[in-house]
């Protein structure tokens, strides 16, 4: 695993002034983004991690500016990806002199920058070329020309993703010192990527971020689901206090006494967290199937009730609690079992039945009763539980205990786990608001929330979404999986795929199933599907026709070669061999794409996530005997009547022919 490192001087935090989560005096409506604090002087920050960085000069402000920084690693800890790790209120002056980088020794960052200038200098022989601050990309405001042209509600991702070429952000290595706090009042934000949340420039330019909720007054049932689904902002961001908790069973470099030294179990509680306010929070983020909280459509709860049943203690019977803290979409837990002094405290807990008589869990991020605290990997991760009473069987995880103390002493820490429904869904009893998965493909893809943020033009451009997507394929090919998501497009297409990141059945799991397409984002390559099959030796990929009833369909053929485990030629090794048959590719032509669009627009006019479903239009055999399968593909949300809010589907009159029943 690659260093990481506690971003400033803890030595010198003293108090802290905001405290991420909900708001102390107004609980229900607004939550705190990130931990503020002040200090004695004016600390270092360090990089967390290596990764690129963007300025951008603090509102209100002039002599402050915040440090995005977009990671290039992420650590070794389950976590959902980071997005970006914004460091709050730097004095501009470690930075920038007037329109100049500052000089040298002021710290890592500008020490880099001037040497880098004076590379170029001796290369092109301009000895006397000084480098601008507009390398920082502090140039995009509101007001610059275009390209620069941000406002606070654009994707922070424009910046990074720029086709601009007069200038490129800056590099930084981990552990780097990149500026200096002012002791006023400084932070951080850790914001995850997901696709159901984008991430602005308004959190780059404000001291201290808040999601604020306007509170309801006899609201109609719309009204109050739109109340609730803008809280789920709040799942896209990380209280720092976790994320470096989370480093108990791991290392953090941590700056004492004038150096880095490695720390790890009880001393990061001692020595980081313990200037923290929530230094003893523990966080339980229960996801259903489409990663957004578990009641998000209304059908775990019982009446208005949205409980869980739950104890954190060792042995007891659980009971009832409300899983929304403070109406917030996350449980937040400190009140565990007093007088414990071992090394662990525990999470236990079911859930209501509901519309979900077979549920699985997947444990993306958490310690299972038991683990000491290691990792799960592969099949380890899922958990299918027995119904009974009404409730799931009970779900036992543990989290870190500082066992130094005299007492229970919880290390602030972050645990995730999804609650998916397996097939077929009865549709019988269905929520309200459920929407009914009847074909693995069924609400596999949200096409209009997945953004490609490379700019697109006769290259390929793919972004992937490592959500951990469930895909159950057990009635047909006994097999089931989590899948990250992605979509690409080249001059021609717009491709769907999803391939698989952990299998259920540990037999069914080898090393030929695992795919790579992260070297796809921003390829220089002209057609998608023929770039993915070139990056496996033993998968070629031809374009044919079908005739079924005399007419003729033109199809994609992946074919796949046998794979060869004793070779000894590079180019045939594991690494570029593959099992392509649990990768699904929907492919889309720009016509067709361009339709889809313009369905959702005018049949889904709410801000709710809209999927991409299929219906089987017809199964039978084409004229050369071969079977196959022809599906539609359907658009699935909510719309909103009299204001009540009700499921929708909308076919696309765009049919898919696929070879063998599916």
């Amino acid at each position: 695993m690659s260093d990481f490192y506690f971003y400033t001087e803890p030595e010198l935090l003293s108090s802290q002034n905001s405290v991420f989560g909900s708001d102390s005096l107004s609980p229900n409506d607004i939550y705190s983004l990130n931990n503020l604090f002040s200090a004695s002087s004016n600390p270092k920050a360090f990089a967390i991690t290596s990764g690129t960085i963007l300025l951008q000069e603090v509102a209100g402000n002039s002599n402050l500016v915040n440090i995005i920084l977009k990671p290039s690693v992420q650590p070794d800890l389950d976590l959902p990806k980071i997005a970006f790790i914004i460091y709050k209120g730097i004095l501009k002056s470690e930075l920038i002199s007037g329109n100049e980088v500052a000089v040298a020794t002021k710290n890592d960052l500008t020490a880099s920058i001037w040497a880098s200038q004076t590379l170029i200098n001796t290369a092109a022989a301009t000895p006397n070329l000084i480098p601008s601050s507009n390398c920082f990309g502090i140039g995009f405001t509101a007001s610059a020309s275009s390209p620069f042209t941000t406002a606070n509600t654009d994707n922070l991702d424009k910046a990074f993703f720029t086709d601009d070429t007069s200038y490129q952000l800056p590099k930084v290595n981990a552990g780097w010192t990149i500026g200096k706090f002012d002791s006023t009042k400084f932070g951080i934000l850790i914001a995850f990527e997901q696709y159901h949340n984008t991430h602005t420039f308004a959190l780059a330019r404000e001291l201290d971020s808040k999601i604020s909720i306007s509170p309801l007054s006899s609201p109609t049932q719309a009204e109050k689901f739109e109340y609730y689904h803008k809280k789920e902002t709040v799942l896209s961001y990380m209280d720092d206090a976790a994320f470096f908790g989370s480093f108990y069973t791991s290392q953090l470099q941590v700056f004492i006494d004038d150096e880095f030294s490695p720390l790890e179990g009880n001393d990061i509680y001692d020595d980081v967290l313990d200037k923290y306010t929530n230094k003893n929070k523990v966080y339980l983020d229960i996801r259903n199937e489409h990663g957004y909280s578990i009641d998000y459509y209304e059908n775990y709860r019982t009446g208005s009730a949205r409980e869980i049943k739950a104890l954190f203690a060792e042995t007891g019977s659980l009971t009832t609690l409300n899983y929304y803290t403070n109406d917030w979409p996350i449980l937040t837990i400190s009140a565990f079992a007093s007088g414990n002094t071992t090394t662990k405290n525990y999470i236990r807990f079911q859930i209501p039945e509901k519309d979900n008589p077979k549920p699985l869990v997947f444990y993306s991020r958490a310690f299972k009763k038991g683990s000491k605290f290691q990792r799960l990997k592969n099949a380890k991760k899922f958990f299918e539980p027995a119904i009974s009473g009404g409730y799931c069987e009970e779900i036992s995880l543990i989290t870190p205990n500082n066992n130094g103390g005299s007492g229970t002493t919880p290390i602030a820490s972050y645990y995730q786990i999804k609650y998916l429904r397996q097939l077929p869904t009865p549709t019988s009893n269905l929520g309200q608001l459920t929407i009914p998965m009847e074909h693995y493909l069924d609400q596999l893809f949200a096409p209009f929330d997945m953004v490609i943020p490379f700019s697109i033009s006769s290259q390929v451009r793919t972004k992937i979404y490592y959500e951990d997507k469930y895909i159950d394929r057990q009635e047909d090919y006994d097999t089931d999986y989590t899948a990250n998501v992605g979509i690409a497009e080249d001059a021609n297409n717009i491709t769907l795929f999803a391939y698989p990141s952990f299998y259920r059945n540990k037999t069914r799991e080898t090393e030929y199933d695992k795919l790579s397409l992260s070297s796809l984002e921003d390829s220089t390559e002209t057609e998608f599907l023929k770039i993915l099959a070139s990056q496996y030796k033993n998968i070629n990929v031809s374009i044919g026709n079908t005739t079924i009833g005399a007419a003729n369909y033109p199809y994609y053929k992946f074919e796949s070669n046998e794979i060869n485990e004793e070779s000894e030629d590079e180019s045939t090794d594991v690494f570029n061999q593959v099992y392509f048959e649990n990768v699904a590719l929907i492919s889309l032509s720009k016509t067709e794409w361009a339709s889809i669009q313009t369905l959702k627009s005018t049949n889904f006019t709410l801000n709710y996530r809209v999927y991409l479903g299929v219906s089987i239009v017809a199964q039978g055999f084409d004229d050369f005997n071969n079977p196959y399968t022809q599906f539609e593909l359907v658009l699935r949300g909510l719309e909103e009547v009299s204001g009540n809010l009700q499921k929708k589907e909308t076919a696309t009159g765009i049919n898919i022919n696929t070879y063998g029943i599916y």
